[in-house]
């Protein structure tokens, strides 16, 4: 059983320095912290952005994309049902996509994060 991004948040780095914890899992609790902060869905290049400016390192899209696949096999994370590129905190139904990204069809998010205007007027934000 390995540690969790809940086990370790919040601890002393005095502790931190005294618990097994490798540079691959200190990147996985990193994706999972910068998910969680912002509400818990992302899409690929929100991550990348995300790991950018927590890490100041920028991640290779492919290898990245492995290591969230490897993610989503150990359940830390979960895919976003009929949604290339975006990942979830938690499993999400077909119907929580639907409310997310909208009743019909999903539209692409404009260049500041929100969903075009839709037929009610109403801006929805993505994150």
């Amino acid at each position: 059983m390995s540690l969790t991004l809940e086990d370790v948040e919040g601890l002393p780095s005095e502790l931190m320095q005294e618990l097994s914890i490798s540079d691959s899992d200190k990147l996985d609790f990193a994706i999972e912290s910068i998910m969680n902060e912002a509400g818990g869905v992302l899409s690929l290049d929100k991550i990348l952005i995300g790991l950018w400016k927590k890490t100041g390192e920028i991640h290779k899209r492919g290898n990245l994309t492995s290591r969230l696949y490897r993610m989503r096999q150990k359940g830390t994370i979960h895919a976003v049902p009929n949604k290339s590129g975006y990942y979830s905190t938690r499993p999400l139904s077909e119907q929580d996509v639907r409310r997310l990204f909208g009743q019909d069809e999903v539209d692409v998010p404009d260049d500041d994060g929100t969903a075009p205007n839709s037929p009610s007027g109403e801006r929805h934000s993505f994150f």
